[in-house]
């Protein structure tokens, strides 16, 4: 009886830890155009980010898991996928900076999967956020603009990947991103509500 006692309080607390993921404030209720779609984030899921793992195609991610604070963030497919027989499921990693009252920066922080991407895929339950956000996050980095109309420029935010650097120590190293946003290969967001 006692084990099974046990068992229900780890299990509502595994729950409940999963439950407070949230994405930041400051993107959330927001719908934003992008190269793979348009993205709706609301507290705790985030709509419209495609990625096709075989013959499934993911669109729909929940908030996992998240460190130490809300601005670096786990997403997972909301469903599980069957391949030969077991279940995975994609995970997302995204560090956001709010650089400006318009402009946020986003680095994608796993490994480039065998699809180029950086989507790290598992049939095992992450414990921790770095099990699954372990890439450099080098070579991923998009600016999302809140206002459409807005003249603010910024250079490109660096990244700094918490599960492999002490971010918050001066003299930390940064990860470069992305050179220019106009380069061809950095996409610029904008919100479709705020056009």
């Amino acid at each position: 009886m006692k084990d099974l006692f046990r068992l229900f309080v780890l299990k509502f607390f595994i729950i409940y830890c999963n439950a407070i993921c949230e994405y930041p404030d400051w993107i959330q209720n927001k719908v934003w155009n992008d190269q793979k779609g348009q993205l709706t984030f609301s507290v705790t899921t985030m709509t419209g980010w495609n990625y096709r793992l075989y013959s499934d195609i993911i669109t729909e991610w929940e908030c996992f898991l998240q460190f130490k604070n809300e601005t670096f963030v786990a997403s997972r497919s909301k469903d599980t996928h069957t391949i030969f027989g077991a279940h995975y499921r994609a995970y997302l990693c995204q560090k956001f900076d709010k650089t400006a009252g318009n402009v946020t920066y986003y680095n994608l922080m796993a490994d480039i999967s065998e699809r180029g991407e950086r989507v790290h895929i598992t049939n095992e339950v992450p414990d921790n956020i770095c099990d699954v956000c372990s890439g450099p996050g080098d070579d991923g980095s998009y600016l999302m603009s809140v206002d459409s109309n807005s003249s603010y420029e910024a250079d490109h935010h660096d990244g700094c990947n918490p599960c492999l650097n002490s971010c918050d120590q001066p003299g930390t190293p940064l990860i470069t991103a992305t050179s220019k946003p106009d380069d061809g290969k950095t996409p610029i967001w904008i919100p479709i509500s705020e056009r």
